[in-house]
């Protein structure tokens, strides 16, 4: 997923609406910029999020991109083409593939995002993460009252014999980061949980400015394992 600022872009009249024309392109080279690994460089390949007709200034005009990669480290070129403006500009940036074929229990990143929603059709589509709908946000900070949205994914939980589900207990713990030791604010969890992709949102209402460190605790009761991933944001006006 990437994006760019509504406000680097001009706008094309569609009728009685003013739209972005705005398409992005990849290439996903080896870690020494060298060989080409795949090309992203069809119209098609990056599709635009459906929110992006209706952005606001200076927000995100989101696209996506699906690839298939090996374990590994990698460079991808990013180039934004602005149609109506007949500008474009590009950017690189560092992306590493875990190796999750492993045993034993590993979350995955965990992805902060705009929006989570049902996906209704659980047809395969851009932003669909399996049952869920995905809008990633792509900084790290928040408005006063903004929801703060995660997602991320458990790999090799242990299944029940009988059931062949996992029994998961989740935990989300939320510190000050400011301070040399930091402070637990609490936790939110879930006990017993069956299902190995998760999505979480609550709001930050009277939250006040400044940064925080969310940790996603995972236990695999079975297993007897436990996992864990911080990601840091921050609560600013």
């Amino acid at each position: 997923t990437t994006g760019i600022k509504s406000s680097a872009v001009q706008y094309r009249r569609v009728g009685s609406r003013e739209l972005p024309d705005t398409v992005m392109y990849g290439r996903v080279l080896d870690l020494t910029g060298n060989d080409l690994v795949l090309s992203l460089e069809k119209d098609s390949d990056f599709a635009p999020a459906r929110e992006n007709d209706g952005a606001g200034l200076d927000d995100d005009l989101l696209f996506q991109a699906n690839a298939l990669l090996p374990p590994g480290s990698y460079k991808v070129l990013l180039t934004a083409l602005d149609r109506a403006g007949g500008h474009a500009g590009s950017y690189e940036v560092p992306v590493t593939v875990p190796d999750l074929s492993g045993s034993g229990l590993m979350l995955s990143s965990v992805m902060l995002a705009r929006r989570i929603t049902q996906n209704e059709t659980q047809a395969a589509a851009p932003f669909v993460l399996g049952a869920l709908r995905v809008l990633p946000r792509l900084g790290q900070t928040f408005k006063p009252g903004e929801d703060l949205a995660l997602y991320y994914q458990i790999y090799g939980a242990a299944k029940d014999p009988a059931t062949g589900q996992p029994s998961l207990d989740v935990d989300y713990g939320f510190f000050t980061v400011e301070a040399e030791q930091p402070m637990d604010l609490g936790h939110v969890s879930f006990g017993d949980q069956k299902l190995e992709a998760h999505g979480y949102a609550l709001t930050l209402k009277d939250w006040p400015a400044g940064p925080y460190l969310l940790r996603v605790s995972v236990t695999d009761r079975i297993a007897q394992a436990s996992s864990t991933r911080d990601v840091v944001f921050e609560v600013r006006p």
